[in-house]
């Protein structure tokens, strides 16, 4: 599968892979294993509605037709533009396409009524390939995922950067073919220094590159002229911004300028509006609240007997437009842990945290409360973390653009959170600002579905807790 990538001028949607050199009927082979496990999955769902009768005609027409659906909408190419798919994650995107399909095999039954596709059927048959897929797309993904060719233009810090962060994630669908500038420069992290920027569309050709990224100081004009020489459109160019964001789910904060904060404004942005947003928090925090209440009543309990201080802490914090809201959780650390006046961040191994608090944190069920602030509207589920105002002014003279992240409301979850953990330091909020500005430019409704999912894998794991 391959994902289109837009002109600089645009928010970019690169593709996420490319399939290997070879032709058309490769790529089909390649797909037919896939297929075949679609119509089987799709077979059982509808035998098992039917019982042991023998299958018909109209039976056997079904199936083919439900198989074509699901195929075309679970293996098409992604191309919305913004959000990385890399970035959604496989499962949050397997499911999406699945109720795609499931639209329109809803439709396709509604017109076609002879076909005599139920509700049932076609609900078993969603959750069928749904099971399937995502098992199929765990197997596959170490096996046969294509991979995309990268040739780098420029040999920079940020260049560096790139390197080394693709080096350290090897699962991602990226293979450097080497470095390409217009100064001589030695070879980064092993990577190979393929020529001068002016023969780029003969070394393109020589390594069947898919994707050239460009760093800050390469010159642009040369370079796309030398891809536009290879009389194809085969091959995508990218600024190494956008390819940070698509490939690391994060902005580059080495060359971040009050340009890129164009793309958040952009015309052909797509608007998430605050009646959805609002929506999405209040029917979330509604449930969970619902479902967390026994419990909640349990944490009570736990904390009281944990030693003495209040059940509930409160504390100030920074929401959006930077107004000030008093966040409430469950206390986790003895009664009175810091001075008046003096702020302190939480440092790993706290030993003012109580033992029924290392529980409470590492599950991050301290956090619950905070459903009571989403429905005051204090906060959202999906956002950046709300910081403490006595930090405020550290972190706007050591973080430039830190205060941007209050364009949005603050959640009890967020992509930083989900990728960086907890931070005690200004290093570290910097990392985390890279992520909450990747949400502030891609938030919208699927992206906060997939960040809710995937924060139970952290809070099952722990990761990054304090």
């Amino acid at each position: 599968m391959t994902e289109r990538a837009l002109d600089l001028a645009t928010p970019p949607a690169l593709r996420e892979t490319r399939l290997p050199h070879g032709g058309m009927a490769r790529a089909v082979l390649r797909e037919l294993p896939d297929v075949a496990v679609l119509f089987l999955a799709t077979a059982v769902a509808v035998e098992f509605t039917e019982g042991a009768s023998a299958p018909t005609r109209a039976t056997v027409l079904t199936i083919l037709i439900a198989t074509v659906i699901w195929a075309v909408t679970l293996r098409a190419p992604y191309q919305a533009p913004g959000r990385s798919a890399l970035a959604l994650g496989r499962t949050v995107m397997i499911a999406w396409r699945t109720l795609i399909g499931l639209a329109a095999l809803s439709a396709v039954a509604l017109w076609t009524p002879r076909l005599g596709i139920d509700a049932r059927e076609i609900a078993l048959m969603a959750i069928a390939v749904f099971s399937s897929s995502c098992l199929l797309g765990t197997a596959s993904n170490r096996t046969k995922a294509p991979r995309c060719r990268l040739l780098l233009v420029g040999c920079d810090e940020s260049i560096r950067t790139v390197v080394d962060e693709l080096e350290s994630n090897p699962r991602l669908p990226f293979d450097i073919m080497g470095i390409v500038d217009a100064s001589p420069c030695a070879e980064i992290a092993g990577v190979p220094v393929l020529g001068d920027t002016r023969e780029l569309s003969q070394i393109v050709r020589r390594t069947h590159s898919d994707l050239v990224v460009l760093g800050p100081g390469a010159p642009r004009a040369e370079a796309l002229a030398g891809v536009f020489d290879l009389a194809t459109l085969d091959v995508r160019v990218v600024d190494i911004q956008h390819f940070s964001e698509h490939a690391f789910g994060k902005v580059s904060m080495a060359h971040l300028s009050p340009e890129w904060f164009m793309g958040v404004l952009h015309l052909y942005q797509r608007p998430y509006s605050r009646l959805a947003k609002r929506a999405f928090d209040v029917v979330v925090a509604t449930v969970a609240l619902v479902l967390a209440a026994p419990l909640m009543a349990a944490v009570c309990v736990a904390v009281r007997a944990s030693g003495p201080g209040p059940i509930f802490f409160r504390q100030l914090r920074l929401g959006e437009a930077g107004r000030q809201f008093e966040v409430c959780k469950f206390r986790t650390m003895i009664d009175r842990a810091e001075e008046p006046g003096v702020a302190v961040w939480a440092g790993k191994d706290d030993a003012r945290v109580t033992q029924v608090g290392i529980l409470l944190r590492r599950m991050r069920l301290d956090e619950l409360p905070q459903l009571w602030n989403v429905l005051r509207g204090d906060m959202s589920i999906v956002g950046p973390r709300p910081e403490r105002p006595e930090f405020l002014e550290l972190l706007s003279e050591a973080v430039p653009f830190w205060t941007r992240r209050n364009l949005v409301k603050p959640g009890i979850t967020g992509w930083a959170q989900i990728r960086q953990g907890y931070t005690a330091d200004v290093n570290g909020a910097a990392e985390k600002l890279a992520y909450d500005l990747y949400y502030l430019k891609y938030r919208s409704l699927l992206f906060d579905i997939a960040i809710t999912s995937r924060t139970f894998g952290t809070v099952l794991t722990g990761f990054g807790s304090r």
